[in-house]
């Protein structure tokens, strides 16, 4: 999907921080400035300087996938959406805002 459709207008100087799966994305877009864990070789170690590099990622996007678990946990964001999609936008602001007193309520 990213491929035929293209990545979303995001501005240079924003990271994005991707996962293994978007192995490849820098030949594809090499304008944007993507973070990506590196790869072990086969039959060989990662440097301690690579590891590092992949555990600080690893920080940064644990907090984006519990954010987008608790997302979840709202029907309406992992089922297929059964209303008007003109209100689509609506109640995707109402989960995230919910999400959001309960990440500042902790």
């Amino acid at each position: 999907m990213f491929k035929e459709k293209g990545p979303p207008p995001i501005p240079s100087e924003v990271e994005v921080g991707v996962d293994l799966g978007y192995l490849g994305i820098e030949e594809d877009y090499p304008d944007m400035n993507v973070k990506i864990p590196v790869k072990k070789p086969r039959c060989k170690e990662l440097t301690s300087k690579e590891k590092r590099y992949n555990k600080k990622l690893r920080k940064e996007r644990v907090v984006v996938e519990h954010t987008i678990s608790r997302m979840k946990k709202f029907r309406i964001m992992r089922e297929e959406f059964r209303n008007s999609l003109t209100r689509y936008d609506r109640m995707t602001s109402i989960v995230c805002g919910l999400v959001n007193f309960t990440v500042l309520a902790e």
